[in-house]
């Protein structure tokens, strides 16, 4: 059965108490390992995201279900759950396949600009040969890649090896010899370690595990093919229990970055699944990423790459609100976006998953909390123009282009100790189409290019 879920909006019955408690306790499972995988493997993100218990989605006393922060899917035995954005969500269009395949190629658009998610995919990435849930497009991509790595070259390695041979063969162990073998009568068996460079190894061993998992799950024939094409070729790899701590185990040579982009496929799809036999097959499937961190590097991401002239910084940490008692620092200040123009002007920006509303020339939405943020980084670091951007809708049945230029919406804040006015500016940056029209069911990659034109337009004006 289909959920489809919008974040913070939508509550929905889940099967009977006993589905809810399992898919509680599989998602607990996901959300204690979830450091290992590279959709969500940031320790900022995880600051205070410490507890044991899953964040993922909220279930009430009468077994109804709801998405929180995290976008994606889970899937849980024949169920499967859609995590949505809410910025696509709409009350006059029915959920169906088409409008969940348009979100997901949103979301696939939104990841090809992140870096911090560490995940294998493609700047602004979307195939049209995969149509399917999110799930079915990262397999179909997992398979594809492997498939093509693999018809260039298995991957070899050498493996330390400690066993008795009948010929002395790299490093002779005279104390096990002593202690073990001539106690046993067996002298004329020789203990020795040595390396072997053969396909038998880690990484393949993992590639072999995770492609025997897929096939469990995906329903694509391509995706299938080619998961059996490369088990065939590892038939010669031991079975070994995997999991996703041991694909830090794998040391790669940096050149080898094919190899590397395929172990952070297998990173990703261990971390998310969970695999209770071999005998009882795939249990959970889970690819969730958390919204606000999307947003914040997609609008980073799409600096870098689209303004490449600007000098911005990430994360800027270095300034802190006040010393104590002590002349210790105190109170850490971390910008998302600082800027510095050819005057050496320094331009702060923070990124605000958060939805407003245009009411009669009005914006409604902004909190007074956002403003004392913006007011106290403007302060210290002698900045006087500074923006909050927050996600907004484009509509594409919209001819007339009503909405507003950039910088009509602001603040001031008068600075009493200087003398000095503070600028805030309000940038409504269009991420999505407006799924209250219908146009979304025509050529939404066509409209994706459209939205990235203005976005540029929109970000243009802060420089």
């Amino acid at each position: 059965m289909q959920y489809y879920l919008f974040e913070h909006i939508n509550a929905i019955p889940y099967c009977n108490r006993e589905a809810t408690n399992d898919l509680e306790n599989l998602l607990n499972g996901i959300w204690q390992k979830r450091m290992q995988s590279p959709l969500y493997n940031w320790s900022q993100w995880n600051e205070g995201n410490n507890k044991s218990l899953q964040a993922f989605i909220s279930i009430d006393r009468q077994n109804n279900i709801k998405s929180r922060n995290y976008v994606g899917i889970i899937k849980h035995g024949n169920n499967t759950l859609h995590l949505l954005p809410k910025i696509c969500y709409c009350t006059s269009t029915k959920v169906n396949d088409k409008y969940v395949q348009a979100i997901y190629q949103h979301l696939m658009w939104w990841m090809g600009y992140t870096f911090k998610i560490k995940a294998p995919f493609s700047q602004g990435a979307y195939n049209a040969d995969i149509q399917g849930d999110m799930a079915e497009v990262f397999m179909y991509w997992f398979a594809k890649h492997c498939e093509r790595v693999f018809s260039e070259q298995v991957y070899f390695d050498y493996q330390q090896i400690s066993a008795n041979t009948s010929h002395l063969k790299g490093h002779f162990q005279t104390t096990k010899f002593a202690t073990k073998n001539l106690a046993k009568g067996q002298w004329h068996l020789l203990p020795c370690s040595y390396q072997t460079f053969n396909k038998d190894n880690l990484l393949n061993s993992i590639i072999k595990e995770v492609c025997s998992r897929l096939l469990w799950v995906t329903q694509h024939t391509a995706t299938q093919n080619s998961l059996h094409n490369i088990l065939r070729q590892l038939q010669e790899v031991s079975p070994r229990a995997i999991s996703a701590a041991d694909c830090d185990k794998v040391k790669l040579n940096p050149l080898f970055d094919e190899w590397e982009m395929l172990l952070n496929y297998c990173r990703m799809f261990l971390a998310g699944t969970t695999v209770l036999s071999p005998q009882s097959g795939l249990k959970m499937m889970a690819f969730l990423l958390p919204m606000e961190q999307v947003f914040e590097q997609f609008v980073y991401g799409f600096m870098k790459q689209h303004f490449t002239h600007w000098n911005i910084t990430y994360q800027d940490a270095s300034t802190y609100l006040a010393k104590d008692e002590q002349a210790n620092k105190r109170f850490n200040l971390r910008q998302d976006i600082t800027l510095k123009r050819k005057d050496n002007s320094l331009v702060i920006i923070d990124v605000k998953y958060k939805l407003l509303s245009v009411d009669r020339g009005k914006l409604k939405g902004v909190l007074p909390s956002d403003l004392y943020q913006m007011a106290a980084y403007a302060v210290r670091r002698n900045c006087r123009e500074v923006y909050l951007i927050y996600p907004s809708a484009k509509s594409f049945e919209d001819t007339t282009n009503p909405s507003k230029t950039p910088k009509n919406y602001w603040y001031d804040i008068v600075d009493e100790l200087s003398q000095q006015t503070i600028r805030v500016y309000i940038l409504l940056l269009p991420i999505a189409i407006n799924f209250e029209s219908m146009a979304f069911h025509h050529q939404v990659s066509q409209q994706l290019q459209v939205l990235e034109s203005d976005i540029k337009q929109v970000l243009s004006v802060i420089y």
